[in-house]
């Protein structure tokens, strides 16, 4: 297996950090209309990147367009399309960069560490 280097690692740490915050301040911004019963509800799903990046994307896409609507509610058409590619962009750099692959993969396993990445 290929060593990483320190600088790749810290690299590797702060960009899935700043991803992680920004998928939890995304999600955090979601109003869940009804739960299963139909009553209304605080508690959200939990949806991590490494579950994210094996999301294909155009099922994202079209399961963001069916709800669309309630979506509205919360953000923007504008804020709506910029989530859409973000998750695009997120999947190609999760097929284009064996960093980020490797690191999300371990993410499958427990929680990562940065010594998990040595």
């Amino acid at each position: 297996m290929e060593q990483i280097s320190e600088v790749d690692i810290d690299f590797l740490v702060k960009e899935v950090t700043k991803l992680y915050v920004e998928a939890a301040a995304r999600i955090s911004r979601i109003v869940a209309e009804s739960d299963a019963n139909n009553e209304s509800t605080d508690e959200l799903p939990a949806v991590l990147l490494n579950e994210l990046v094996r999301f294909e994307h155009s099922l994202f896409c079209r399961n963001v367009q069916q709800h669309r609507e309630r979506l509205l509610v919360r953000w923007t058409g504008t804020e709506i399309d910029i989530i859409e590619q973000e998750h695009q962009e997120l999947v190609a750099a999760y097929h284009n960069e064996a960093p980020l692959q490797s690191a999300l993969s371990t993410c499958d396993e427990k929680p990562l560490t940065k010594p998990d990445l040595l």
